[in-house]
């Protein structure tokens, strides 16, 4: 699936999954980004970032959500896109429009597959 299809269908998506729960919405505040061991936002949080301007490459350690992030919340204005590999773009990649929800990855096939990610934001 193309990196716009997939963008495309991810923003559909979370039109129709807008309704976390309370404690998401909780545990991950405006203008982040967090990704979650378990699906619906569930188990230990992972990733908890507020990304600057501009693109930012991050790495999950392998001890700390390497190939175990199954959901995620992007509140910020960025565009987050996961990879498969460490720090490398050269595997399989997603992207994930800003504002949006993702109760479980495994819907793109990105589930438990992110060893790395870039923050793309104005």
């Amino acid at each position: 699936m193309s990196r716009t299809a997939l963008a495309l269908a991810l923003a559909t998506a979370a039109a129709v999954v807008l309704t976390p729960t309370a404690n998401a919405d909780l545990r991950c505040p405006d203008d982040h980004v967090c990704m979650w061991e378990h699906e619906n936002y569930s188990g230990t949080r992972y990733i908890f970032v507020n990304p600057p301007s501009g693109t930012t490459y991050y790495e999950i350690d392998w001890w700390h959500g390497d190939n175990e992030i199954s959901s995620l919340l992007n509140f910020t204005n960025c565009t987050i896109t996961l990879f498969d590999k460490d720090l490398d773009a050269s595997g399989l990649s997603w992207d994930i429009p800003s504002k949006t929800w993702v109760p479980h990855l495994g819907r793109f096939g990105a589930n438990d597959r992110a060893e790395s990610f870039a923050a793309r934001c104005p």
